[in-house]
C-alpha cells in the first residue's frame, strides 16, 4: 500500500458531486488571483522596509516567514502543473509539503508568543530566549526533517498496525489531531499576545516600543490566522455536515489542511502589506505611481 493509498485523497474525491468540484475550482481560481496580485505589492513593501526591519530582534523569524512565502509560491506553481497533468502522487507530495510548512509556521508563531509573554513577566530572561530562538532558526532545517519523519512514521505505523480497511480512516484521524493541536496553538498564541500589547501601549512613549513594528506585525498576523482559521474551519464543517454527510470525516480533515497550507502565504503577505500601508500610499500619490509600475513593467 503506497502513501497515496493511505491518504485516500483519490478515493475520497472520486465521487464528489459536480457542485463541489465547481466550488473548489472557484476557490482555487481566487487563490491563484491572490497569489498573482499580492506578490509584487509584498515584494515592494518588503524591500522598502528591509533596512528598518533588520534592526528588529524579530527580523530573523520574519525573514523565515518571507522564505515560506517564496517557497509556497514554488509549490503552488508546481501544483498547478501537476493538476493539469493529473499526476496524483506528486500532487500529494506537494500537499504534504505545504502542510509541513504550515505546521512550522504555527510553531514559530507560538514560540514567539510564548517568548514574549514570558519576557513580559521575566524581562531578565529575554537575552536567553532571543538566543534560543535564533539558534532554532539557524537549525530550522532540522525542524522540517522532524516533520517529514513524523509524517512518514504515521504512514508506516498505521500500515503495520491497522488493517487495510481502517488504515485510511486512521491516518485521517491522526491528521485531524494534528490540525486540532495547530488550532489550539493558534488560540494560545493569540491569548498570550494580549497582555504584551497592553504593556506596549502603556510604554508607547518609549522609542524602543515605537520602533518595534515587527512585533505589531506578528501580533496582527497571529490574530488574523486565528480569525481566518475559525472562519474556514466552521464554514467547511457546516458545509460538510449539511451537504456531504455521506463522506467520512477524513475528507473534511484534508480539505482543512489543504486550505490552511494554500492560504498561509496569502495571510503572511496581506498582513505585512496592511501593517506597512504607508509605504504604498501617501497624499501626493508618488508612491502609488511607483507601486503601479510593478504591474505595468
Amino acid at each position: 500500500m503506497s502513501s497515496s493509498d493511505l491518504t485516500g485523497v483519490d478515493d475520497l474525491t472520486g465521487s464528489l458531486p459536480i457542485s463541489v468540484y465547481v466550488s473548489f475550482l472557484f476557490l482555487f481560481s481566487v487563490l491563484m488571483i491572490c497569489y498573482v496580485l499580492l506578490l509584487p505589492i509584498f515584494e515592494y513593501t518588503r524591500k522598502a522596509n528591509e533596512e528598518q526591519d533588520k534592526k528588529d530582534k524579530l527580523y530573523p523569524t520574519v525573514k523565515h516567514f518571507f522564505w515560506m512565502v517564496r517557497t509556497s509560491y514554488y509549490f503552488f506553481i508546481a501544483l498547478i502543473v501537476v493538476l493539469f497533468l493529473q499526476y496524483p502522487p506528486l500532487r500529494n507530495i506537494i500537499f504534504y509539503s505545504l502542510f509541513i510548512i504550515d505546521q512550522t509556521f504555527e510553531l514559530l508563531l507560538f514560540s514567539i508568543a510564548l517568548e514574549k509573554c514570558l519576557c513580559t513577566f521575566f524581562p531578565k530572561l529575554e537575552p536567553y530566549f532571543t538566543s534560543a530562538r535564533n539558534s532554532l532558526l539557524d537549525k530550522i532545517w532540522a525542524l522540517y526533517i522532524v516533520h517529514v519523519i513524523k509524517e512518514l512514521s504515521i504512514l508506516v505505523v498505521v500500515r503495520r498496525t491497522v488493517g487495510n480497511g481502517k488504515a485510511k480512516d486512521t491516518v485521517g484521524y491522526v491528521h485531524g489531531i494534528i490540525l486540532s493541536c495547530m488550532a489550539l496553538f493558534s488560540m494560545l498564541s493569540a491569548l498570550m499576545h494580549f497582555p504584551i500589547m497592553k504593556k506596549m501601549r502603556k510604554l508607547a512613549y518609549l522609542d524602543s516600543t515605537q520602533l518595534n513594528t515587527l512585533y505589531t506585525y506578528i501580533f496582527w498576523l497571529t490574530i488574523t490566522v486565528v480569525v481566518f482559521k475559525l472562519i474556514y474551519i466552521l464554514l467547511f464543517t457546516i458545509i460538510f455536515i449539511l451537504f456531504l454527510p455521506q463522506f467520512s470525516i477524513q475528507l473534511l480533515v484534508y480539505i482543512i489542511a489543504i486550505i490552511g497550507g494554500l492560504t498561509t502565504p496569502i495571510i503572511i503577505e496581506s498582513v505585512y502589506i496592511v501593517c506597512n500601508i504607508d509605504k504604498i500610499y501617501n497624499i501626493n500619490g508618488r508612491k502609488i505611481r511607483e507601486f503601479l509600475k510593478l504591474y505595468l513593467k
